[in-house]
C-alpha cells in the first residue's frame, strides 16, 4: 500500500512533474511576433502595429529620395484634381446663372422638401406598392 500513495501522490502533485513540450529544444522560450518580440528571443524585430506607432509618434525613419518624389507628385496630382473639379463646378453654377436658375431659391426649396419628407412619403408609396406585387408572385404554392 505503500507504494500506491506514492505513485498516487505523483500523479495528483499535478503538471509541474511532467515534462513539458519541447523542453529539450527550448521553443517554449520563442515568443511569436504578435507578442512584440523576435523569434530570436530578444525585440529588435517590430510588428506592423508598433511600426504604425512609431510612425505616429514621429519615430520613423527619414524618407528615402525616391519616396519623397512618389508624395510630391502624388500631392501634385491631387491638387490639380482638386482644382479641376472645382472649375467644373464653377461652370455648372454659370451655366445655371445663364440659365436664369436661382440658386438659392432652388436650394431653399430642397432644403423645405427635406424638413416636409414628401419626396421620402412618396419612395416609400412606391416601394410598398412594388413589394405587394411581389408578394403574390414570388409565394410558394
Amino acid at each position: 500500500s505503500n507504494n500506491e500513495t506514492k505513485t498516487t501522490s505523483k500523479i495528483s502533485s499535478g503538471p509541474e512533474h511532467l515534462p513539458q513540450k519541447d523542453e529539450k529544444k527550448g521553443t517554449n522560450d520563442i515568443k511569436t511576433e504578435k507578442d512584440g518580440v523576435g523569434t530570436d528571443g530578444d525585440s529588435s524585430s517590430i510588428t506592423k502595429g508598433q511600426a504604425d506607432s512609431a510612425i505616429q509618434s514621429g519615430t520613423e525613419k527619414p524618407l528615402s529620395k525616391n519616396q519623397l518624389k512618389k508624395r510630391r507628385r502624388y500631392e501634385k496630382a491631387m491638387e490639380v484634381k482638386k482644382r479641376r473639379k472645382e472649375q467644373e463646378k464653377e461652370a455648372k453654377r454659370a451655366k445655371a446663372i445663364a440659365d436664369g436658375r436661382d440658386l438659392d431659391e432652388e436650394r431653399r426649396l430642397q432644403a423645405e422638401r427635406e424638413k416636409s419628407g414628401e419626396g421620402h412619403k412618396r419612395r416609400e408609396e412606391l416601394w410598398l406598392k412594388r413589394m405587394k406585387t411581389a408578394d403574390t408572385s414570388f409565394k410558394i404554392c
